[in-house]
């Protein structure tokens, strides 16, 4: 999504428009499911808000995969929205210090390695 609309939304804006209607959709289905979370997520939670930031989280993992050559970036945003949604829960306690993970630094791709593979 993201590269699409980076490559085309300036020149076309009927498929601007449509990538901004499938956006808004993604983003629905993922409020839908932090809805059905019902009493799980506190009640002041704007779930709005966050269904947009786990969509906007996943397609930047997506740019992170590609630029990257592996899929760590989607691995790293995972385990943050666990340990995220962990602490939202309701009547959970916050993770054991040290229990919180964070990214590690990975190596670049080589030189060599063709990036049309991907």
């Amino acid at each position: 999504m993201a590269a699409l609309s980076a490559e085309v939304s300036e020149n076309h804006p009927q498929v601007r428009a449509r990538l901004a209607e499938i956006f808004a959709d993604w983003t629905g289905r993922i409020e839908a499911l932090l809805d059905n979370a019902g009493d799980r997520l506190p009640t002041t939670l704007d779930r709005a808000a966050l269904a947009e930031l786990i969509l906007c989280a996943t397609e930047g993992a997506v740019l992170g995969i590609r630029l990257n050559r592996s899929l760590e970036p989607f691995e790293a945003i995972l385990s943050q929205l666990r340990i995220f949604f962990d602490l939202l829960e309701v009547g959970k306690t916050a993770p054991a210090p040290g229990a919180v993970t964070r990214r590690t630094q990975h190596a670049a791709p080589s030189q060599s390695a063709d990036w049309r593979s991907w």
